[in-house]
């Protein structure tokens, strides 16, 4: 070994030069290692939040569960309910079709037959010269139609 002054520090060449120019190298190895390498608590941190996440998407997955056994069981009534109602109507279609005449008859009556006689206007008036003179001014003033 050299030996230099006293109070002088001596280096050591190392094998590896490139770690140690800068001593960044080891530095670099390090964080890699301590990643690689988690320590216990890490893992067990880890482990207990997995385990936290777990448990809530395992009550999520039960409430989507019931929740789709209850939809299922609604859409069943609902459709029994419609079957029901198409029975109903067909049923009612049925009693109706037996009976042609009622339509016959509501083709013959003119709505228009409501009205008494003498009630309603039968034909309009023929226009007087003010009617004609009104009517003229509206085309002027709005236009022919």
């Amino acid at each position: 070994m050299a030996r230099g002054k006293p109070g002088s520090v001596v280096r050591k060449a190392a094998a590896n030069p490139r770690t140690s120019r800068t001593g960044q190298g080891s530095a670099k190895t390090n964080s890699r290692s301590a990643a690689m390498n988690p320590s216990r608590n890490e893992l067990q941190s880890r482990l207990e939040r997995l385990e936290r996440t777990n448990a809530t998407l395992a009550a999520a997955q039960r409430d989507l569960q019931r929740t789709a056994t209850e939809t299922a069981e609604r859409l069943s009534a609902l459709q029994d309910k419609v079957d029901q109602l198409e029975t109903t109507v067909a049923a009612f279609g049925a009693q109706r079709g037996s009976t042609p005449q009622v339509d016959e008859d509501r083709a013959d009556h003119d709505p228009g037959d409501a009205v008494p006689p003498g009630v309603g206007v039968a034909e309009p008036d023929d226009p007087n010269e003010e009617d004609r003179r009104i009517f003229q001014h509206m085309n002027e003033k709005l236009g022919p139609e």
